[in-house]
């Protein structure tokens, strides 16, 4: 008797187990990492010389985010984690921003979302051997660009959802404008036009 119901339980396990949906697995996760950390991963076709020039010029300069700015110090903002193309595993494919980058006879930039992650962004650059090293500090430059902004519209689309609604009433009321503010922000007081928080 033990014996039956043990046996029907094991079934009703493998039946549970066999036809539960299996795309759960099959979903991405989303992106890790640090939202200004950035896997820079050295393609096996890039010269040396590209890739080092790609890592000095990916900086620009300071736009005022809360974990920089306090100290008015001009850094880059980003962190480059650098690893060969043969390196790059499960592990790093997970993380928010990644860029390969190759030399080649033009240069190209593509971008593509959630490759293996959610709120990931993967940046496929080719670099042209032959263009002036002007020209591709620009480019490099643009591309920090826009990497740049593409996070500190993440961060104000949270942000935004964390502020108060007396905040948001206030600066709507006596400012005309809106504000995203991290929670827990709260008005000190608004002298002569300008608002105090803490």
């Amino acid at each position: 008797m033990l014996m039956q119901i043990m046996i029907k339980y094991i079934k009703t396990v493998l039946i549970i187990f066999i036809f539960t949906p299996s795309c759960s697995f099959q979903e991405k996760t989303n992106s890790t990492g640090k939202s200004l950390e950035i896997i820079v991963v050295k393609g096996e076709d890039c010269l040396g010389v590209d890739f080092e020039l790609f890592k000095t010029h990916f900086f620009i300069e300071q736009r005022p985010l809360v974990e920089t700015e306090l100290y008015g110090e001009k850094k880059n903002t980003f962190h480059l984690i650098s690893i060969l193309e043969q390196d790059f595993s499960k592990i790093f494919a997970t993380h928010k921003n990644i860029i390969f980058i190759n030399s080649g006879s033009e240069l190209l930039i593509q971008k593509k979302n959630n490759v293996w992650a959610k709120n990931q962004k993967v940046f496929h650059v080719t670099i042209d051997k032959s263009s002036p090293i002007s020209f591709k500090k620009a480019k490099i430059k643009k591309l920090a660009s826009i990497i740049k902004e593409d996070e500190i519209q993440k961060r104000i689309n949270v942000f935004t959802k964390q502020t108060s609604e007396s905040l948001k009433r206030y600066m709507n009321n006596k400012f005309r404008h809106q504000i995203s503010a991290p929670g827990g922000f709260l008005i000190v007081d608004s002298i002569n036009d300008v608002l105090n928080l803490r």
